[in-house]
């Protein structure tokens, strides 16, 4: 990965996209706005697309592919169906560290020196109860 390159976001959630970009800047990336005017594509380091940006994140993944934008990209996807496993493998995506997270930390983990570990949820701690 290249950090003097951007990492080009797209997702279409205002929120969801400003905390990838302050997550990414934290982790010494250069994020930005994938569908911001002036964007180029093809200097982009990484691609981080939202499972639903536009109608369909992978339908768009393949029509950069198509126009011969190769960098390695993460699809966004919460709870992921097995339909969906089977489309990003069609593509050439690969269920890692990004298949069965979201968020903007899961995305700078996975983009960052320890991105082949697997994702690994932290169990919430039940809060110690006394008495009856």
């Amino acid at each position: 990965m290249h950090k003097d390159r951007p990492v080009l976001l797209f997702e279409n959630d205002q929120p969801v996209l400003s905390s990838l970009q302050f997550a990414l800047t934290l982790q010494g990336f250069k994020p930005e706005d994938g569908k911001a005017e002036g964007a180029n594509i093809s200097a982009a380091s990484c691609l981080v697309i939202d499972q639903r940006y536009g109608s369909d994140g992978l339908d768009f993944l393949q029509e950069l592919r198509a126009t011969g934008i190769g960098a390695p990209a993460i699809l966004l996807a919460t709870n992921p169906t097995e339909r969906l496993r089977r489309r990003a493998g069609a593509r050439g995506g690969k269920p890692g560290p990004a298949f069965g997270c979201s968020g903007p930390r899961d995305a700078a983990r996975d983009l960052g020196p320890r991105a082949r570990r697997p994702c690994r949820r932290r169990k919430r701690r039940q809060p110690w109860r006394t008495g009856a």
